[in-house]
């Protein structure tokens, strides 16, 4: 099952349109984590590509992380849960890693694409992380999209705090909240 769409447009810009189908709001498997992490690897190294955007096929841009990944993780390493869950972190935290690179030179500090996220809706967990490994996001003006970071407690919108959310952080919201917050322009 495929759960995202590639195309490049007429100007080199590699689209990436996550749309998970059967489903009235993205969440990541790991299925999908890898399929995503294959297609960054492909507008990485095609030369014709000079960005790269990461966006919705839908009206919310994710719901997070599907529950039963969590699940999967444990039990993926029979004996040993723990490594298990983090064999599966850190698949995630290599791929928030290589969105955030994007294929830079480590010695020149050149050579990256620019990644752009254009936020469709409500982005929540992994759905929130993957953006905020973007060089830029842009979202809709929207009053009822909620941007959820699982780490805290309380969850924030463009209006008001709104509901609560309990879930963990996963690929490294906390670096990527910070990096992205001290480069605004408020």
């Amino acid at each position: 099952m495929t759960e995202f769409n590639y195309s490049i447009d007429s100007d080199g810009v590699a689209i990436i349109s996550w749309d998970v189908p059967n489903k009235n709001m993205n969440v990541m498997s790991l299925e999908g984590l890898t399929e995503l992490d294959n297609l960054f690897d492909q507008a990485l190294l095609d030369e014709q590509v000079k960005g790269i955007i990461l966006t919705s096929g839908k009206s919310d841009f994710a719901g997070g992380m599907d529950l039963n990944v969590l699940a999967d993780m444990k039990t993926s390493q029979g004996d040993n849960p723990a490594q298990g869950i983090f064999n599966g972190v850190m698949q995630i935290h290599k791929l928030l890693r290589k969105i955030e690179l994007a294929g830079m030179d480590f010695k020149t500090k050149k050579g990256a694409k620019p990644v752009a996220a254009a936020i469709t809706g409500t982005a929540a967990g992994i759905g929130l992380e993957l953006p905020l490994a973007c060089h830029r996001i842009f979202a809709v003006d929207n009053k009822n999209a909620n941007f959820s970071r699982s780490w805290w407690s309380n969850s924030f919108s463009s209006k008001a705090w709104c509901y609560e959310c309990s879930t963990i952080p996963i690929g490294g919201e906390i670096t990527l909240t910070v990096k992205n917050e001290n480069s605004r322009n408020y």
